[in-house]
């Protein structure tokens, strides 16, 4: 009698190490991508620049971006500011001209890292906002990886189990075929009827 193979389901809930396999990687897959979840946060600093002087931006990554805010402290001044923006090596990236009277904004690309103050009369408030995104909980990624190797191992040592049974199970049918039909078989291999030499 020819018996149907057994589905997945049927598998996992006869063999409880490839259960576990399974539970171990449905696990891993979602600490995954939690792990991988992005938010975006904004770093903010404040201070007073003077003509001449030479600020660090700080930022979390060089690619990160953000505005620059200048602002005149005595109004009784009003010419205009020039602005330099600079790279790591201190290199002009943007020279930018500002109205001395009011706040003036200045977009922080990703390769500038200072910014100076090259004219202008008096000091300058200043404030910068660089956006940045950050993984909250990317060292989910270790138990992940854990469960992974787990998952593997539990499910390929439960294949292995469950072939094994499933090989003896099949022997044992075929067994119990043979003697349902009077034939039995010699150590030659040779099928005899029952009570033939």
């Amino acid at each position: 009698m020819n018996r149907k193979a057994p589905g997945i389901l049927e598998v996992l809930s006869g063999n409880k190490r490839m259960l576990f396999g399974a539970v171990m990687l449905l696990l891993a897959l979602i600490l995954a991508f939690s792990a991988i979840y992005k938010r975006t946060a904004t770093y903010y600093r404040e201070g007073s620049i003077g003509p001449g002087e030479t600020v660090g931006i700080e930022k979390r990554r060089p690619e990160n971006e953000g505005k620059l805010n200048l602002k005149l402290e005595d109004q009784a001044v009003s010419k205009p500011i020039k602005a330099e923006l600079l790279n790591d090596n201190r290199e002009i990236v943007q020279r930018v001209s500002l109205d001395g009277e009011e706040s003036s904004m200045v977009k922080i690309e990703k390769e500038v890292s200072y910014f100076k103050l090259a004219s202008g009369e008096g000091s300058y408030d200043y404030e910068y906002r660089i956006q940045f995104s950050y993984q909250p909980f990317r060292w989910l990624s270790i138990p992940a990886a854990l469960f992974t190797v787990f998952g593997v191992i539990a499910i390929y040592r439960g294949f292995d189990e469950f072939m094994a049974d499933f090989a003896k199970e099949r022997v044992q049918e075929s067994e119990e075929e043979l003697e349902e039909g009077g034939q039995h078989v010699d150590f030659m291999g040779i099928k005899n009827e029952e009570g033939e030499d």
